[in-house]
């Protein structure tokens, strides 16, 4: 398969599905999310543009990408905005300050601000098909992550506030064996290295909502992943097997003590 006029006007057929949501103030009863497929990093978007267009060598595209990304990142990081046909990108400095400061805000770094292009949103808005399945038979959800200092919603978390986490079957529960009550919980992982696993202590522990206390987290990206053994579908007798939910994006942590 190579890319042509017809391949650029093809429509692109997603699967979608409901879940039932956790908000109590909304109209109906369920919102859609998408059956995401497999993640591409850019060694496997290289094999597939190698597909798409004959002759290209994968091990040249990928090079060559690493390449444009890298000098990209360079740019941006030197006070350049990028704008492709997929997004654009700059950065910006968050915090306030008085005519005197010399210094960012303390426990700020600057942030970058990433948009989806005008092509890009005007293509999928045109060449997407949805196919609705139906409701969705997955165990657990997380809906929304909502920052008690900054009231951002799926987006920022502050070290050592608090957060509520809204979804369906969210309760932490274990039978109590050592190997299970080790792992239960509510922990906050690096995106960088996912090496970095740091428990949060939780408050309220529902089915549908969790208040927590951020732990002390470095500034830097991290995904919410909840460990339990409670039945989401409301039994008391616990399951066997460990029920992992992670958050479907990444929190920016900020924190003020400068980590």
């Amino acid at each position: 398969m190579s890319i042509d006029e017809k391949t650029r006007d093809q429509k692109h057929l997603v699967d979608v599905f409901f879940q039932e949501t956790a908000l109590e103030t909304v109209e109906k009863p369920y919102f859609a999310r998408v059956a995401h497929k497999d993640t591409l990093d850019l060694k496997h978007l290289a094999a597939k543009t190698a597909l798409l267009y004959p002759g290209a060598s994968e091990e040249d595209i990928y090079y060559k990408a690493v390449q444009l990304f890298s000098t990209a990142k360079y740019l941006i990081a030197d006070g350049y905005t990028i704008n492709t046909d997929l997004v654009r990108i700059s950065i910006s400095v968050p915090g306030q300050y008085d005519a005197h400061d010399r210094q960012i805000a303390r426990g700020k770094s600057p942030r970058l601000n990433i948009t989806a292009a005008p092509q890009l949103r005007n293509y999928i808005a045109h060449n997407v098909e949805l196919n609705f399945t139906g409701v969705s038979t997955a165990e657990g959800y997380i809906e929304q992550m909502i920052d008690a200092e900054t009231g951002s919603i799926n987006e920022d978390a502050t070290a050592k506030g608090a957060m509520t986490v809204l979804g369906f079957g969210l309760k932490l529960m274990d039978d109590g064996t050592t190997a299970h009550a080790s792992l239960v919980g509510a922990w906050f992982v690096e995106d960088a290295t996912a090496a970095m696993r740091v428990q949060a202590k939780v408050i309220v522990n529902e089915p549908r909502r969790l208040v927590l206390v951020i732990p002390n987290l470095t500034a830097g990206d991290w995904w919410l992943e909840l460990v339990s053994q409670a039945n989401p579908k409301g039994s008391s007798k616990l399951m066997k097997e460990l029920l992992i939910t992670r958050s479907e994006t990444t929190l920016h942590v900020t924190n003020d003590s400068g980590f």
